[in-house]
This record gives structure tokens, sequence and C-alpha cells, in this order.
């Protein structure tokens, strides 16, 4: 897994924990931090200690681990990002993301909003790819601003996504609403509008991909999507423990629903008043 202190990689490990316990068997973790050649010494150690089977959450590059644990053989289950076609025939799990921020977008449309940006994650990465291609339908769909200005790379972390969105918001017609693509950006996304000395959703709306357990306690509350951790959890793990007592099954995929949670974080705009100035 990658970033062990995000929240949602922490709810994902834990319901994997709980799973695989049913089964007598126990988790070791290694934060590969997103990085492809820590992630494939991490593998290559799985592997020679032998572990039952491997539950990875792939890099932006991870084409030397797949060839790894294509050679040995070993039972993997990626969560959270699918391989590329073509590229590694294995078990997935992860959630719709493409549908969900275009319904996002379609939220913030119908309360009035035109100019609206997009933070993207880190390119390569099977998420960022899909949850930029749902924000671009989105645009299509409402008929909004399809200014590339309003798309910056985001990183996945919260530091390049502070940096973005101080980038964006200093736009000659800078966004009235920003979508972030994960809760670490969220993160980011505040630093940065307090910093410029701003107010959600007075001056600014702010919505985004990823629920957590504090995001209600913010004020005001943020309109997110929500993705369903443990259930992702377990049933990464369930597929594990079923590709390891049958090695020749299919390989499967399994997406499940993310879904929107409406807050208070975008004001409905009016064409009389416009956003606040800033």
């Amino acid at each position: 897994m990658s970033a062990i202190s995000n929240p949602f990689f922490s709810e994902v490990v834990s319901a994997i924990e709980r799973q695989v316990a049913s089964d007598g068997r126990t988790v070791l973790l290694i934060d590969t931090h997103d990085d492809p050649e820590r992630e494939f010494k991490a593998v290559q150690e799985l592997v020679a200690r032998r572990c039952d089977g491997i539950v990875l959450a792939p890099s932006a590059d991870p084409r030397l681990t797949y060839d790894l644990l294509e050679r040995r053989s070993a039972p993997t289950v990626l969560v959270d990002r699918f391989s590329d076609p073509g590229t590694f025939t294995a078990d997935c799990v992860g959630v719709h993301n493409t549908e969900p921020v275009a319904t996002l977008v379609d939220h913030v449309a119908e309360l009035g909003h035109r100019r609206i940006a997009f933070i993207a994650g880190r390119p390569g990465l099977g998420t960022s790819r899909e949850r930029l291609e749902g924000f671009e339908l989105g645009v299509r769909r409402n008929n909004l601003d399809p200014d590339p200005a309003l798309i910056v790379i985001g990183g996945s972390d919260e530091q390049s996504s502070r940096t973005a969105v101080s980038e964006v918001l200093r736009l000659a017609d800078p966004p009235t609403v920003i979508v972030t693509g994960n809760n670490a950006m969220t993160i980011g996304a505040m630093h940065a509008i307090a910093e410029l000395g701003l107010r959600i959703p007075e001056d600014l709306g702010l919505v985004g991909f990823d629920d957590f357990p504090w995001a209600t306690l913010f004020t005001p509350r943020l309109t997110v999507i929500a993705q369903p951790l443990t259930e992702l959890g377990t049933c990464a793990a369930r597929m594990l423990q079923e590709r390891i007592a049958d090695p020749s099954l299919p390989a499967r995929q399994l997406r499940l629903p993310a879904t929107l949670q409406v807050r208070e974080s975008v004001n409905r705009l009016s064409a009389q008043t416009g956003p606040s100035s800033r």
C-alpha cells in the first residue's frame, strides 16, 4: 500500500486484516510511498518470504512489479487502482470513479457554477485518469467552460495540491468551485484557500473525492464522493483467499459504488450576485 498515514488506506488495511484473520493469516504491511522502485523491492521481499498472497495498490509505474508477480505466479489482488488492459492479468477491486466525479460536477453546476476547477491526481495512476475523465464528462454534459487552465495536476498529495490550488486561484478569471481528486488533496486545497484569506463557501466552493472521518466536523461540512472503504478491503481480502484456494480461477474485476454526500461546502450562485469579490 501507499501512504499508510492516509485514512483511506488505513481503513482499507484494517478491513483486510480483519478478513484474513478469519482463516488464521496475518498481514505484513509495507508502505511503498507510491515509489515504483520501493514498490518493486517490497514485493520482491514478500515473494522471497514465500507469502501466501499479495494485496497491492500499484504505483504509477508498476511494470517491474507486475513482471515479477507474473514470473513468480504470486496470488495477487489489486486494490483501488486497476491495471491497464494488456499489462497485467490479476483480480482487481475498486470503485467506480468516472461517473461519480461527473455527478459531483452535475451537483455544483446545478447550483449555478460555471467555472469549475479540478485538481487532478498523480499522472499514471488509474484512479487519477478515471477521475479526470469524470470531470471532463461533467464539464461537457453541463456545457461548462472547458478552459484547460482550470485543470491542474495536484500530485495526489497535500503539498502539491496546495501549490496547484494557489496557482488556479491566481488566474485572472478564477474558478468559483474547486473539485479535488482525493482526500489528501482536499486538505491541501483547504490550506491554500485559508492562506489566501478566502472563506468556504462564501468566497469559493470546495468538493472532493473521498470522505474521511472528520469531514463532517469542518465548518462548513464538506460535500464529497464517499467510498465504501470497509467493503473495499473486505472484498480484496476475500478475493485473495479465493485465489489462494484456487489459482486456476479466471481473473475477476469488481467495481463498488461511490456515492455523493451533499453537505454545505458550495453555495448556490445566482446570476445576479455572482461569486464574492476576491
